[in-house]
């Protein structure tokens, strides 16, 4: 049967620097943690994906659990893996940082588990030698928490206004409209007479007093009515 068997010179390395809504100033809130991972001495390459799961334990290894979360990993060639310990289980890890805050020079250990057969086997432990926040939280003494909002400041002095820009260019003249309906013939609203109006200029005579005997539109010129 073949052996796990897990290297124990992990790289616990580049604190990464982010910013958590409760503390002052700039802090790690993650750190990377990678290793390696051989079968009987064989660089393990049959893992397409699998399960670990990270725990962080104080006073011994498989102590008392402070903090743990899943990462799938996928193994390279070399079997090496890497992962971003606190970037899942961010509760439990603040939580783990603020006993670092307080723990008085206590020993931490990160506790690997590997997911075979649908179980997590322990598979190896290694001691931190350089716990993340300690030396922020020692020359901060603790992390404080979130002062109030300051007061709003006044509204700036309104700008001057800008110059008028230049004027557009006309637009293409559009297409014609249609034509509307032909408005009502004058002349058909007055009434043919055989006999001249005492005033006006105009009248329509049914032919009696035209020189041709036909109705014409006849024109008061100077006192004389004249056939148009």
């Amino acid at each position: 049967m073949k052996k796990l068997i897990y290297i124990l010179s992990f790289l616990y390395s580049s604190l990464i620097f982010g910013q958590e809504c409760d503390v002052a100033t700039q802090m790690p809130t993650t750190f990377t943690y990678s290793g390696f991972i051989v079968q009987d001495f064989t660089v393990v390459t049959n893992f397409e994906s699998t399960l670990i799961q990270i725990r962080i334990s104080k006073g011994s290894a498989q102590g008392t659990e402070l903090f743990s979360e899943n990462h799938t990993v996928s193994f390279n060639k070399s079997g090496f893996f890497s992962v971003e310990v606190g970037s899942i289980n961010r509760s439990d890890f603040v939580d783990f940082i603020y006993d670092v805050n307080d723990g008085n020079g206590q020993d931490y250990f990160i506790d690997v588990y590997l997911n075979t057969a649908g179980q997590f086997n322990y598979i190896g432990s290694k001691k931190m030698t350089a716990v993340p926040y300690a030396l922020v939280a020692n020359s901060l003494g603790g992390i404080g928490t979130r002062g109030a909002d300051g007061v709003n400041g006044a509204p700036g002095a309104t700008g001057a206004t800008g110059a008028t820009g230049p004027i557009a260019p006309f637009g293409a003249t559009g297409a014609t409209g249609p034509s509307g309906k032909d408005g009502v013939n004058g002349f058909d609203l007055m009434i043919m007479t055989d006999t001249p109006p005492s005033s006006g200029k105009y009248y329509v005579d049914d032919g009696t007093n035209t020189s041709d005997g036909k109705p014409h539109l006849r024109y008061n010129l100077n006192g004389t009515w004249i056939d148009l």
